[in-house]
Formats: C-alpha cells, structure tokens, sequence
C-alpha cells in the first residue's frame, strides 16, 4: 500500500509542475488525501515532509502576486513575521517550526484565494472540488464502517474502525457541508446537487457517530450564521428542516450505534451543563492565564520570549506533558500577550470584512456576504478547540474565504461603476 501512497505522491508533484498556479484548484484535495497517508506513513513522516514541500514550491510559483494588496495584509504579515522570529529562537526549533510552517501555510490560504480565484468560473470551481471533498470524506469513511479498516473510533469500548481519516480528518468536510449553500450554485444539473446533498447528509451521519463535539459544531455554526444572515430565509429553512426530517428517518439504521456512542461520552461528563469545569483545556486557560498575567517574566508574558511556541510540551525533543488544546492557550505561552492581540485582531477583522452592515439588492452578493460571515464565526469557534496547527482545516476555510472576498470586492465595484453611470449617488472614486 506504501508505494500506492508514494505514486500519488508524485502524481501530485506532476500536477503542481503542469499547472503551477492553478494546483490552487488540487490544494482541498490535497490536503486530505495527504491525512490519509498518514495512516500507512504514520506521523512525522515522509507525509510530512512532502506536503512542505508542495506547499513551498506552489508559494514559490505565486510569490510575485503577493505584492498587490489582499485583505488584512499588514497584520497577517506582522502576525507570521513575529511568530517566524519566535520559533527560530525555539530550544525545540524543530518542533516550533514544524508547528509554525502549518500555521504558516494554512493562514496564507487567505491572500491566495484572493488573489488567484478571481472570477465567478474560478469560484464554482474550487467549489466543485469542495463537494468533491464531501464525497471522498464519505468514501473513505465508509470504508471503515464496511471493511473495518482504518483507524479505531477514540470514544468507546470496542474496537469498531472508521476509516482512513479518523474522528478529526472530518473536520474539514464539516466545513464544506456548511458551504453548501454556496457550492451547489457550481453545479448545472439538479442530479449532481441532489448527489451533494446526499453525500452531505451522509457525511453528517459519520460525524455523528464519531461524536466529536468540533465537528458537529463546524456545520451547526456555520449554517446557523448564514442562515441568519442571508436574504430567502424561509427557503433555507426548508432545507434544513427537510434534512433534519432524513436524519430523523435514517436514525432507524444508525440510531443504536450513535445513542452507545453518546452514552459513552456523556457517562465521561462529556455532555454535562458545567462539563467545561473538568475539561484539561478549560483548566490550562486558567492556570496559564494567571501565570502569565502575573508577570513574573515579562518578556515571556508580553511577547512569549524564553517559551517555546508550538512546542509547549516538548523537552528535549521528548513530549512530557499535555499540550495546550486552545489557539489561546498555545499563542499565550509561545507568543505572549501580544501574540494573542495581534491574532484576535485578525479574528475580528474577518467579520468586519462580511460588510453585513452594507446593504446591496444584489441576491448573490448577500450570499457571499452571509457565508465570509459564517466562516470568520467558524473561524472564532474553533479557536477553543486548538485549530491553530490543523492545517486541512484552516487551509479549506481560508481559501474559501479568500476567494469569496475577492468575488465580493469584484462584484462591489462593478455594481458601483454601473450605479455612477446611471446617475446614482455613489462615484467610482468612492468605490476605491
């Protein structure tokens, strides 16, 4: 089976060198068939240094579009220069900068797709590579459910396998499940949307019984967000509530496994009212908070000197305690105080650029609009989670939303050009 993994690997290496800026297109894709080689590689091996790989020679052939300006330049830039100067000074240098490199990668998904998926064709194309996304997650998950292979389910007492991706490689198809609003607008014929739907419908259920709390939040959140905030309201509704209806008649084949599943969750407090009062991450933010706040070492509660970023659980390359399990937790001890300023500041920035307050007649702009606001509160969502380093899954939502500002910003100016024209009260000056 390794030297399957390996062809692929360099069937991806072909496709980089043939399409150069157009492997934006392959990179969801990537990204996860990469994740599944993991479980015949295991980690920290040629996977990992591969995917760096890729990713350096692909910026290599895009560098010299990042001269023009892309949201949030200056801060992303100021935010990975402080955190790059944090991990070269790291006693575990190569696990920082392992750590750094993910963060690195995934976070300049932003600019990329902003910069590169710059028409409505682009657009629906990485879209069809999201649902695409959406049918390999389920492919590969059933799998495990079918053969019993892949890797074993974390919560529970027998040994049921779930696939090649596991509980945390759904991540980044509960992302896409909540795109879907969007992603099916690429598709022409209503029998490939129904198969999206199917497949999102399906890969819900998996994520269901995996009963990772992330993941079934992912889609709930971003939905919910949209749902709120878009235009046809009633419309989207019905959507869901038909989907809630399928769920509802399907649980008939996966309802016993799911209701075990739950049980063995909910009896390890999982599930309780207070159960965050137990969680290690909750206690982490605590204790972490209180140490640095007290400033007992300035530099190191300012600006993380002295700490190892990412590496807050390494000692002498050796992993001797817990890590931090929150992009608070691990940017207040490796980056200090400042790091996580500077971090939140980006956070907030992205609702901002949703523009919610801006009102336009266009059905589709408000679209676009709801769903960059669904991904920055995702985006918020998951930093209790630690999501920092998942690079899949920061790399899938960035990319989305760089690619729809820059169809929002695109559409924007051509609807402002078209209402000077008119006599309108707006100038192209002011559309600048």
């Amino acid at each position: 089976m390794n030297l399957i993994v390996y062809a692929v690997f360099l069937i991806y290496l072909w496709i980089l060198f043939s399409k150069k800026a157009d492997f934006v297109f392959y990179i969801p894709i990537f990204h996860v068939v990469v994740d599944i080689s993991f479980f015949y590689l295991g980690p920290a091996s040629l996977a990992t240094y591969y995917r760096g790989l890729i990713l350096l020679i692909f910026f290599y052939f895009i560098i010299k579009n990042f001269k023009y300006v892309f949201p949030l330049k200056v801060v992303i830039l100021v935010f990975l220069g402080f955190t790059g100067l944090l991990a070269l000074q790291s006693t575990e240098i190569l696990y920082s900068v392992k750590g750094y490199s993910q963060m690195f990668f995934s976070l300049l998904m932003l600019p990329t797709g902003y910069i590169l998926i710059n028409t409505e064709k682009k657009l629906h194309k990485l879209s069809r590579q999201y649902i695409w996304l959406i049918i390999l997650s389920v492919f590969i998950t059933s799998l495990g459910y079918i053969f019993n292979i892949g890797k074993v389910f974390n919560y529970g007492e027998d040994e049921q396998k779930i696939g090649l991706l596991g509980s945390a490689g759904l991540y980044s198809g509960a992302v896409c499940i909540a795109l879907l609003p969007i992603l099916v607008n690429s598709l022409r014929r209503n029998w490939m949307r129904a198969v999206s739907y199917i497949a999102s419908i399906l890969l819900f259920i998996f994520i269901l019984l995996n009963v990772r709390r992330t993941a079934i939040m992912i889609p709930f959140v971003g939905l919910i967000a949209f749902l709120f905030t878009t235009e046809k309201k009633l419309q989207y509704f019905s959507y869901v509530a038909a989907t809630v209806i399928v769920l509802a008649i399907a649980s008939f084949w996966y309802g016993d496994t799911l209701r075990e599943r739950f049980a063995f969750r909910e009896e390890a407090g999982r599930f309780a009212p207070d159960f965050y009062k137990t969680e290690g991450r909750y206690l982490e933010v605590v204790t972490l908070t209180a140490e640095v706040f007290s400033f007992n070492e300035p530099m190191a509660s300012l600006f993380g000197i002295g700490n190892n970023i990412f590496a807050e659980h390494i000692s002498e390359n050796k992993i001797v305690r817990r890590m931090h399990h929150t992009d608070f937790g691990r940017l207040l001890y490796g980056a200090g105080i400042a790091g996580v300023i500077l971090y939140l500041f980006f956070t907030v920035k992205l609702f901002f650029l949703a523009d919610l307050n801006h009102k336009t007649r266009i059905v589709h702009i408000r679209r676009i609009k709801s769903m960059i606001f669904a991904l920055a509160l995702i985006n918020l969502a998951l930093m209790v989670n630690g999501s920092l380093n998942l690079i899949t899954l920061k790399s899938v939502i960035f990319l989305y939303m760089g690619a729809l500002l820059r169809i929002y910003h695109n559409n924007m100016v051509s609807y402002r050009i078209k209402l000077s024209k008119v006599g309108g009260t707006l100038s192209i000056s002011q559309a600048d």
